[in-house]
This record gives structure tokens, C-alpha cells and sequence, in this order.
């Protein structure tokens, strides 16, 4: 029978599938924040109080002199921003059947394959429409991994500690926002 030197070896054997699948919650933060830092990099050059940058030509937008494949108007901004909660709806729902179905582990493996391609679409979209299903596969897959990793950490963890297990699921998602 192995020894251990002190060290509550079950404790590590439950923290490492439990932040693994708490990477599904950083993820889910990342998306939440994303559109504040996006959106004003999308908007369209504009010089509406008349200051010069260091190249004369006066935009306000800061991000003016970097690679911007489209910009994006205030009415389809706040699509970018919406249609993640509308993501949100579809994920949910079918991660509940996919949760009961095959089981949390699996619904959250299957939940990582949305979330990787809308992460995909996000990062080279050319247009608007890319940008618009990229966010509506993160709010999906956002809303899939919420009930399946508090639900997979109460099934995998021993009693005494699921409390805090369980509860590292929100400040990982804060973290993700930020």
C-alpha cells in the first residue's frame, strides 16, 4: 500500500478533472467579456472632436491604424453582443439533453466541439456574418457547460470537499471576463 507524506493525495486526484473541466468556465467568461474589448475595436473612423493623431490623419478610434477586416455600426454591435444570449437558449437546452443522455463528462466534451469552432469563427472572421455565428456557437457552448460542470464536480468529488470544488466554477468564469 503506497504512503503518503502528509499530503491528502484524493484531494489532487479530484482537483485535476475538476479544473479541466472548469476550463469550459473560463472559456464561458472569455466570451461574456469579449464584446466590451470588440466593439470598439469595430467601429468605423470617426472624428467627431476634431483632434489630430500622430499620423494627422484624426481618427478617434485608436485601433484605426491596425488590420480591420470589417467594422461594425452601432446597431450591428449590439447583434455581436445579443446573439450570444440567444446561443445561450439553444446550448442550454440541449446540453440538458445531452447531459442526461450520455452523461456529464460526455456532454462536456461535446460542448468543447461548439465552443472550439465559435472561438475559430471569432478569431478570423472576415465579415460580419462569421463574427455573428462564432458568437452564437460561444453562447451555445457557454450555456451547455454551466449545469454539466457543477453537475459533473457533485459526481466526482468526495463529500467534504465539493462545497469549494463545486464553488471554483464562478471565480474561474470571473477570471474569464476579465
Amino acid at each position: 500500500k503506497p504512503t503518503t507524506t502528509g499530503i491528502d493525495t484524493t484531494l489532487y486526484n479530484q482537483l485535476l478533472p475538476v479544473l479541466a473541466a472548469n476550463f469550459g468556465a473560463l472559456s464561458s467568461g472569455l466570451a461574456l467579456g469579449y464584446s466590451a474589448v470588440l466593439l470598439p475595436q469595430l467601429r468605423p473612423d470617426e472624428n467627431t472632436f476634431g483632434f489630430e493623431d500622430f499620423h494627422g490623419i484624426g481618427a478617434d478610434n485608436v485601433s484605426s491604424s491596425l488590420y480591420r477586416p470589417f467594422t461594425a455600426d452601432p446597431d450591428q454591435g449590439s447583434w455581436i453582443a445579443a446573439i450570444f444570449g440567444l446561443g445561450a437558449v439553444f446550448g442550454g437546452l440541449t446540453s440538458a439533453f445531452f447531459g442526461n443522455r450520455y452523461g456529464r463528462r460526455v456532454s462536456l466534451m461535446m460542448m468543447a466541439i461548439p465552443d472550439l469552432f465559435g472561438w475559430i469563427l471569432v478569431a478570423s472572421s472576415q465579415n460580419l456574418a462569421m463574427m455573428l455565428i462564432g458568437r452564437f456557437l460561444a453562447g451555445f457552448a457557454a450555456a451547455g457547460y454551466s449545469p454539466n460542470i457543477q453537475i459533473y464536480v457533485a459526481e466526482i468529488t468526495q463529500t467534504k470537499h465539493r462545497g469549494w470544488l463545486s464553488a471554483l466554477t464562478v471565480p474561474i468564469m470571473a477570471i474569464g471576463v476579465l
